[in-house]
């Protein structure tokens, strides 16, 4: 019967096994939370230390949401609430549903180590603005369109007696010159310049 010695170390947590089997290679599986965070052949009579893929998670966001952190293919899930920072020791290298309560927030993705950052998200709900808004913007509107039709009637008034006919006639001897085609490259070259 041979025997193999392991030691798991990750970060303060240290975990030892002691393997006996008539085998001269083994192999070990390591798994953290449902996932395989360590495959390993390993030979008999001999001392191993092995390193495994966790890493501490540093998660940090503002004060007050609730943050909703699920490893993805398992049946594990935390909720983190109204601090403005969270470390979740070992957690294995993987996919996690990161989610915010009372919003539509959702993302995957994969985590290696680190942090994950989350800041403040502003988003308008169309559905409460399609409600708020046509009362609220109702009596601008009426006064705007009030507004509108007396300055018109106004201007109307005002532009009626400031034409004259002598007014009329200089501006249609305007457009009939506009519309008039030069004789002479001279004459085209007047008509530019004015």
């Amino acid at each position: 019967m041979s025997r193999l010695f392991l030691e798991e170390h990750t970060y303060t947590n240290e975990t030892y096994w002691l393997i006996e089997t008539n085998a001269s290679r083994v192999l070990v599986k390591v798994y953290r939370f449902n996932v395989c965070v360590g495959s390993f052949e390993l030979e008999v009579d001999r001392a191993y230390r092995l390193k495994v893929l966790v890493s501490d998670m540093i998660v940090q966001a503002p004060r007050g949401l609730v943050i909703k952190i699920s490893l993805t293919g398992t049946k594990y899930t935390w909720i983190l609430t109204s601090e403005p920072s969270y470390i979740l020791e070992n957690m294995p290298h993987a996919t996690y549903q990161i989610s915010i309560e009372g919003t539509n927030f959702m993302k995957a993705i994969y985590f290696e180590g680190g942090v994950i950052s989350i800041g403040e998200i502003y988003s308008i709900n169309i559905e409460a603005l399609k409600l708020i808004l046509p009362p609220a913007t109702a009596p601008p509107i009426i006064i705007g369109v009030k507004r509108a039709v007396r300055n018109r009637r106004h201007r109307n008034r005002h532009n009626r007696k400031a034409k004259s006919k002598s007014t009329r006639r200089k501006i249609k001897d305007d457009k009939k010159k506009k519309a008039r085609k030069p004789t002479s490259l001279a004459e085209a070259l007047l008509m530019t310049e004015t």
